[in-house]
């Protein structure tokens, strides 16, 4: 992939919503990054080097921002 590429992280709990979202942004030639939960959008947002963080609840947010610093 080219590393010029914006990391976008998608985070849902329904594998549906992430495909239709990575599937249009993809399509925009973002470098899309997925996760199902929490616990794996904390772990790959700190092995990534991820400029946006998209996802369907405030909570969850404020847990991943809380486990990257």
């Amino acid at each position: 992939m080219d590393n010029n590429k914006i990391k976008i992280l998608l985070v849902d709990d329904e594998p549906d919503v992430l495909e239709v979202l990575s599937y249009n942004l993809l399509n925009q030639e973002y470098q899309i990054f997925t996760a199902s939960d929490g616990s794996e959008a904390v772990i790959k947002a700190a092995n990534s080097e991820i400029e946006k963080i998209t996802e369907t609840h405030k909570k969850l947010t404020e847990k991943i921002q809380k486990g990257t610093k």
